[in-house]
């Protein structure tokens, strides 16, 4: 957690 999956997102809310 912390990283999404999509390009430009840093710390997502909680989902991957």
């Amino acid at each position: 957690l912390g990283i999404e999956s999509r390009p430009g997102i840093i710390s997502p809310p909680s989902h991957t």
